[in-house]
């Protein structure tokens, strides 16, 4: 994202000083005007190549499970995530319970035939304001063509003319109360086809630092953000996103948030809320095992001293 584009892109969003704007999958390159964000991966780089930026407000969470209330958010940015979600239409629903509208920016299906991300799960259109999802069934769809395609795209300018023509590589789609939307499922789709391209892109070389570009862009976004939004408060929208019920209040020097409802326990890390519930299940299924292990390890010895 060029810094034109991230300092002035929300200019057309019609906002309000006091909307409040989600970045949903912000990773290592947040909108300016944004003022949560919200990542799956925050202590893994999996599906980008640059260190996750941390200069606001920010959720660990599921987007098909989001952590705040009904209606409670604005304007919801959703850049070049829906191509990796599993399941598009819980999160499109999710996105539709929380959000009033929003913009949802895809890479364009037809781009994504020939340029065919490994780690990208759908091909997806704006059909004249309906969103057509349509599933893939391999990785990678025209391997003898990638080659010449990964040249023109890491080729000496081409990113600029890409930012210049947006729309003509992406599928962008503005949404306002509803999203209209279509899914394509594929026939025999397997997951596990996807899993080589998930496991190269984890262990593809990654910054481990904030580039300096990057904290430049933060400390002038934070000073811009404080002259065109309103101040925010974090605890008139947050809920669980397990039963959807009030939570004790958060604040970053706290250890944990507790939901008033279900009971739900949620860990503070670093000042942010770990509210991912896919994770937490598989780290409760990992400690089941783990349980299991040591009671095994442990039975021997309890034999021969009884």
């Amino acid at each position: 994202m060029g810094l034109a584009n991230f300092l002035f892109r929300h200019r057309s969003w019609d906002l309000k000083r006091s909307d409040i704007v989600l970045d949903i999958g912000s990773g290592n390159s947040p909108i300016m005007r944004a003022n949560i964000l919200v990542d799956k991966y925050i202590e893994s780089d999996l599906e980008r190549f640059e260190r996750i930026v941390i200069d606001r407000p920010l959720i660990c969470a599921d987007g098909e499970y989001l952590p705040f209330k009904d209606n409670s958010i604005d304007f919801i940015y959703c850049n070049q995530l829906l191509e990796h979600v599993i399941d598009p239409k819980a999160f499109l629903d999710e996105l539709q319970r929380v959000g009033k509208r929003g913009l949802i920016t895809s890479i364009n299906g037809d781009m994504e035939r020939f340029y065919s991300d490994p780690i990208h799960l759908w091909m997806i259109w704006n059909d004249e304001g309906k969103l057509i999802l349509k599933q893939k069934k391999e990785p990678i769809l025209y391997p003898e063509l990638r080659g010449t395609i990964l040249k023109v795209v890491h080729a000496p300018g081409f990113w600029k003319f890409h930012e210049r023509n947006f729309d003509l590589f992406n599928a962008v789609y503005y949404w306002n109360d509803k999203i209209d939307y279509e899914i394509i499922e594929a026939e025999d789709f397997e997951l596990s086809l996807f899993e080589k391209g998930f496991k190269e892109h984890d262990e593809s070389p990654t910054m481990r630092h904030i580039p300096f570009r990057h904290r430049i862009r933060s400390r002038i976004g934070k000073a811009i953000r404080s002259m065109i939004s309103s101040p925010m408060d974090l605890n008139s929208i947050l809920c669980c996103p397990l039963c959807k019920g009030d939570l004790t209040d958060y604040s970053p020097r706290h250890e944990k948030i507790e939901c008033t409802g279900c009971g739900k326990v949620y860990e503070i890390r670093n000042g942010i809320p770990l509210m991912d519930i896919a994770v937490d299940d598989q780290m409760k299924k990992l400690m089941k095992v783990v349980e299991r292990r040591d009671a095994n390890i442990r039975k021997p010895e309890d034999s021969r001293e009884s």
